[in-house]
């Protein structure tokens, strides 16, 4: 993976979709993916965002934080092989 990719992780699809809209309006581009099963202990989707930068992550933490917009955990994801790997890295 030659990027850096976060994963901020939501227990739905709408609030996912709610955290990507905050996110645009402030000129963030992110997408949203499904989750896989096990991550958060039940389905989710992820607002994905991509070379953030761990400094980089403060911005759209704090926009969603603005809103009361809370992530149950942020992941850094790096491949081994075929499979991807979600490291937590805050919450």
């Amino acid at each position: 993976m030659n990027s850096t990719e976060y994963v901020l992780a939501f227990p739905s699809f709408y609030k996912a979709a709610y955290a990507q809209e905050i996110l645009g309006k402030n000129k963030i581009r992110s997408a949203i993916r499904k989750l896989p099963p096990g991550l958060l202990q039940s389905c989710g989707y992820g607002v994905i965002l991509r070379n953030m930068g761990t400094d980089g992550l403060k911005r759209p933490l704090s926009l969603l934080e603005e809103k009361e917009i809370r992530p149950k955990g942020v992941f850094l994801t790096r491949r081994e092989g075929e499979r991807t790997i979600y490291d937590k890295v805050y919450l």
